[in-house]
């Protein structure tokens, strides 16, 4: 009878060295996965584990929060944290997806 045990990870671990590149290559394969343009966008705009972008005047902000949790939610991922100079976004979003900190840092630049 042996000493040694074997285990392994069933689940991606958060806080080893290889997170944040495991994290962006599974955001990656999910969004290429996708092969919309809208997924396209949304891979062009991701930093590590942020979305980070923009939408002209005329686009609507509600439909692209809609459009980004549909996506993100068939990844098996819970996109939150959304903030927004659109009032009319910020009065839409529930209040679990909002970011709650009054300054918002975007890769430590106020």
């Amino acid at each position: 009878m042996s000493n040694l045990a074997t285990y392994r990870f069933c689940r991606v671990p958060f806080g080893v060295i290889s997170s944040p590149f495991l994290l962006g290559a599974t955001i990656k394969h999910h969004l290429k996965a996708e092969n919309t343009s809208f997924a396209s966008g949304l891979l062009e705009n991701v930093y590590v584990d942020n979305v980070i972008t923009g939408l002209d005047g005329d686009d609507n902000p509600v439909q692209f929060y809609k459009n980004a949790k549909d996506v993100f939610a068939r990844a098996g991922m819970n996109l939150q944290e959304f903030a927004s100079n659109s009032p009319k976004l910020m009065q839409f979003l529930p209040e679990e997806d909002k970011f709650k900190n009054p300054v918002v840092k975007v890769l430590g630049l106020t």
